[in-house]
């Protein structure tokens, strides 16, 4: 799903001129979400009359040549690493194209839910039960994405998504944008574009070692995911600051991340700390141990008193990931 953080848009000149875009099969509705490199948009899919996502590429016109090519690179190294994802927890490619216009497009299925961010905000953290539900299927998501040697590298709260679906509670991750391959694939396209750029992430969620610039591993995501089941908890985002240099200087701190006391004495807390470890030799890197681990645990007599009221510190929105270019 899209390379950047999802927000709600009103309607616009710019907004109308995408709805004028022609994609075959397709009519479109109204755009749900913009950002630097793309917008999308709900339509409909007139061979089937189902709802979809599309994304479309949208390419600035004071960009050189090299970075528009830098940035449809991008883009259709996502394309390839979703068409090798098909699991009931991850946003699904359906198809994707090129307008007449050459405007490249990716048609996405469309999932009526919030981010789990919103849910956090407006609860001020969920219930430990409702939370553990979540991340299992986050958990069991990432299971698949790392068979597939794909590691995520900018797992947060604003790329899962979350929707009730009668009793029940449905997560997906989204936004494969700056993933990385840990095995080279045989397609004649790989070799050209699957590295061509490197990425920080997004440092408020950025294990160490990413932010150092190391190999990824899966360890990037499992840090990442017990970051967001601790803000899920809380409320309160962990690594929090007033600017991003503050963010990356805690993360790449020699200091533990906090892990409040209520938490140590149930099985989670030590679970957690196992994730959290800023020595990446030491943390846990066995995401099916994760699962079962967690699966087993019973959340229900876990008393959260610790739950933050609004942070009095400024924090950062550093929500845009942050990526730059190799020396070319």
């Amino acid at each position: 799903m899209p390379h950047f953080q999802l927000i709600l848009v009103s309607d616009s000149k710019i907004n109308r001129d995408q709805l004028n875009t022609k994609i075959k099969n397709h009519t479109l509705i109204e755009v749900i979400g913009q950002g630097g490199d793309a917008v999308v948009i709900k339509a409909l899919d007139n061979r089937n009359n189902k709802i979809v996502a599309i994304k479309l590429l949208r390419t600035k016109k004071q960009l050189s040549s090299l970075q528009k090519k830098h940035q449809q690179l991008r883009f259709k190294r996502e394309i390839v690493l979703c068409s090798k994802l098909n699991h009931p927890n991850i946003i699904k490619l359906l198809e994707n194209g090129q307008t007449k216009k050459g405007e490249l497009y990716a048609v996405y299925e469309y999932f009526n839910g919030e981010t789990l961010k919103d849910s956090i905000i407006k609860s001020n953290g969920l219930s430990p039960q409702i939370l553990a539900l979540i991340m299992i299927q986050v958990l069991d998501a990432l299971i698949h994405i790392h068979k597939n040697s794909i590691i995520h590298c900018d797992l947060k709260p604003e790329n899962i998504m979350i929707s009730s679906e009668g009793s029940s509670l449905k997560a997906k991750i989204m936004d494969f944008g700056i993933s990385k391959i840990t095995r080279p694939y045989s397609t004649k396209d790989n070799s050209e574009f699957i590295q061509d750029r490197k990425s920080m992430g997004t440092p408020a969620y950025s294990a160490p070692e990413q932010l150092r610039g190391e190999q990824p591993t899966i360890k990037f995501d499992l840090y990442a995911w017990g970051l967001i089941f601790l803000e899920g908890l809380t409320g309160k985002r962990v690594i929090e600051g007033n600017s991003i240099l503050e963010l990356i200087k805690q993360q790449l701190s020699s200091n533990p991340i906090y892990i409040p006391p209520q938490l140590t004495k149930h099985k989670i807390g030590r679970l957690l700390r196992n994730v959290l470890e800023k020595n990446s030799n030491t943390r846990c890197g066995d995401t099916k141990m994760l699962y079962r681990e967690i699966s087993a645990m019973n959340f229900e007599h876990l008393k959260i008193d610790f739950i933050n009221n609004k942070n009095t510190v400024q924090q950062y929105d550093d929500t845009e990931t942050i990526f730059f270019s190799k020396s070319t």
